[in-house]
């Protein structure tokens, strides 16, 4: 008796699918109301405040650790979504 598993090529197309739909979702639900223009100010306001006060003798070491921390929450922002632990719904 065969049993019916998924094959990877089906994997991928409900892969495919899927990003397709949270695509247009993002396109047409969350793309540029007024909280999305919130966050770019909130994202590009505090990078003009910290250039004005950082230590410009040590920008190389500051930017270094800035940038591997990012990356390290990025990864792990992107594993907990993946795995379902959390999640960023919006509703408009």
């Amino acid at each position: 008796m065969k049993e019916n598993h998924p094959t990877y090529s089906d994997i991928q197309n409900v892969h495919q699918q899927l990003s397709d739909m949270k695509f247009e979702h993002w396109f047409h639900d969350n793309l540029f109301p007024f909280q999305w223009w919130l966050l770019v100010i909130t994202l590009v306001l505090p990078w003009f405040i910290w250039w004005k006060f950082v230590d410009k003798k040590r920008i190389n070491n500051i930017l270094l650790f800035g940038s591997l921390l990012m990356l390290l929450v990025m990864m792990m922002d992107d594993i907990g979504v993946e795995m379902h632990l959390w999640s960023y719904p919006y509703n408009a």
